[in-house]
């Protein structure tokens, strides 16, 4: 089993008292493939949330950074800039709320926790290629830091092979260059990263079998069970 520490990295829980007067934030996570942005307008009806995609269709530097990245997934730079960039974006949107608003995102920093620590943990760095790392990684807990927190985590776990089908039927251009095996481990640093990170945060993880998709509605047991009010 895949065991990642995050001492030392979150000191984040004792900040969290600034955000008291905050909106009610869900964040919607799971592999590449794994079926976030299928059902995350469903869950925004469901809910009577605001809806906050990934802009991955929409974004073009983001499309260019996301190419480089999957053309070579083991190039630290492309991934390193890739990674930054997402970071300050994911941090942009979630300023200047409505604190009384109740909001649904696909993907938060815990994602960039997860892709994180795989990088690091699974290039064969030189020192400089580190040093870009730990870069990232300290301009990720700089914007955790100052990020409000996320109430709810709605995990969707799918097996690395379901996800990596999915992926390919979907046919994003950018993602063609990925390989199973990197699913593969992105999958196993989710299930590392993402328990630990979610109790250090306060967030409320709610774990969800989506190898087979469901209705919206037969997830109300498990939602509601989680303390997550569904209409």
């Amino acid at each position: 089993m895949l065991r990642v520490s995050l001492r030392g990295s979150l000191s984040i829980s004792l900040q969290r008292e600034k955000f008291l007067d905050k909106p009610k934030i869900i964040c919607v996570e799971g592999n590449i493939g794994a079926g976030k942005s299928t059902l995350l307008p469903q869950l925004a009806v469901a809910l009577n949330a605001t809806a906050i995609l990934e802009p991955v269709d929409s974004d073009p530097e983001f499309q260019h950074l996301l190419g480089e990245f999957t053309r070579d997934p083991f190039n630290v730079e492309a991934r390193s800039n890739f990674q930054c960039y997402i970071t300050a974006q994911r941090a942009e949107l979630l300023n200047n709320l409505d604190p009384q608003g109740v909001y649904i995102i696909e993907r938060s920093l815990l994602s960039d926790l997860v892709f994180t620590h795989a990088c690091i943990a699974n290039y064969n760095s030189t020192a400089e290629d580190i040093a870009k790392h730990m870069a990232c990684y300290q301009h990720l807990i700089s914007q955790i830091n100052q990020y409000p927190t996320i109430d709810y985590c709605i995990y969707l776990k799918t097996d690395p092979e379901v996800a990596y089908s999915r992926m390919r039927q979907r046919g994003r251009a950018e993602e063609m260059g990925l390989d199973l095996g990197y699913i593969s481990d992105i999958d196993a640093f989710h299930d590392a990263v993402l328990p630990q990170a979610c109790r250090k945060m306060g967030t409320t993880l709610i774990h969800i079998d989506w190898n087979t998709p469901l209705a919206v509605a037969d997830l109300l047991p498990q939602l509601n069970a989680a303390g997550l009010d569904m209409n």
